[in-house]
């Protein structure tokens, strides 16, 4: 975790559990660095390409922003 109030999250979420606080934020750093950024399949990458649809970056939830652009569809 990046910050103060991240790693006070952990602890909480764990009863001050020092152990289980660094090993839920192992463990969430590690799905982090294996799931973003999102790996785009051939299908969605050639849909990005026609600039029917655009990925925007994400909300605070971490979930991803997708614009599309309907009038493209032909």
């Amino acid at each position: 975790p990046e910050r103060d109030n991240e790693i006070l999250r952990f602890l909480y979420s764990k009863k001050f559990d020092y152990q289980k606080a660094y090993d839920a934020a192992v463990a969430r750093t590690n799905f982090r660095i294996k799931n973003f950024p999102a790996k785009l399949n051939r299908k969605v990458y050639e849909l990005v390409s026609s600039g029917f649809m655009y990925i925007s970056g994400r909300d605070k939830c971490y979930r991803p922003i997708i614009c599309l652009r309907s009038k493209i569809i032909q």
